[in-house]
């Protein structure tokens, strides 16, 4: 019986080698904090004084749109008959499609119910105190913080069509050659007699 003998061999790594891997914790502690230093002095105090005002005013806002939408909803629908989209414009009852044909003066709108009153369903008016548009998302109109925003960074306005508030393109502008302004009514702008009727002069 012959026993098979295996000889194990063991690699020693330099001590150079060894110490030129990565920083030790001190090394790389002491590195991280003096990168926050060297960022903290690219504000100025002032600066950073209005980035914690910020801060603290958006905070405020969200807060109190959370509280507003916390309350009871009112559903109101269109009063047109037959009709199921939300009643945009509640102190007239109608949604954006028969306001529009109102204003228009189609011969329809002498059909059209103005009274408003209130109907269970899956639409409710803007929570914010005295408002009566329609809620789009978290329980508020476009105007109180909901619906879509502008994808801009920061921006707070809603969004008019392309993802844009109209200060950033968003909407239709007027149909006058070289006019830059939104368009109100009748393809036009306020300065070029698209005044709307529900906002009056």
């Amino acid at each position: 019986m012959s026993l098979q003998i295996t000889r194990r061999t063991t690699t020693f790594m330099p001590v150079n080698t060894l110490l030129a891997g990565s920083p030790s914790w001190d090394e790389s502690t002491t590195d991280d904090q003096s990168n926050t230093w060297e960022q903290s002095q690219l504000y100025t105090p002032t600066q950073l004084q209005a980035s914690a005002v910020s801060m603290e005013e958006t905070k405020a806002k969200e807060k109190s749109r959370r509280r507003y939408a916390k309350r009871s909803p009112v559903f109101v629908f269109c009063q047109v008959s037959g009709c199921t989209k939300a009643a945009t414009n509640v102190t007239k009852g109608l949604c954006t499609s028969h306001f529009k044909e109102r204003t228009e003066d189609t011969p329809s709108h002498d059909r059209h119910t103005f009274s408003m009153r209130e109907k269970v369903g899956d639409l409710f008016v803007c929570t914010y105190p005295e408002c009566t548009k329609g809620a789009r998302s978290k329980g508020l109109c476009k105007r109180h913080g909901g619906g879509k925003r502008c994808s801009v960074f920061d921006c707070p306005r809603s969004d008019q069509g392309g993802g844009l508030c109209i200060k950033h393109g968003g909407g239709r502008r007027c149909g006058v050659e070289g006019c830059k302004n939104s368009s109100q009514s009748r393809g036009l702008c306020k300065r070029h007699g698209g005044v709307r009727e529900d906002r009056g002069k």
